[in-house]
């Protein structure tokens, strides 16, 4: 039986927007004391871009596995200078 609800088409998330949400997730000063939850991150993510994420691709892109945009950008660019 099909589905009567329609479907959202997928949205492709930017890095820049991955990292837009790591930073604020771990900016203190974004809240009053309290720990923020994946619906918090949810919640903002649908005030600064329009739409909703799910809870659990709010964990994926807090996760280790985006870890590498934290890094400063520019450190990345002294390193390949010294190789060549």
């Amino acid at each position: 039986m099909a589905s009567l609800v329609a479907k959202r088409p997928r949205m492709a998330i930017q890095n820049s927007q991955r990292k837009a949400l790591r930073a604020w997730y771990c900016d203190p000063t974004t809240t009053l004391g309290a720990k923020k939850t994946l619906a918090d991150a949810s919640t903002w993510w649908n005030s600064q871009y329009g739409y909703s994420i799910s809870a659990s691709t709010a964990s994926e892109i807090l996760s280790s596995k985006y870890a590498h945009l934290d890094a400063d950008i520019s450190k990345v660019h002294d390193q390949v200078r010294r190789r060549g």
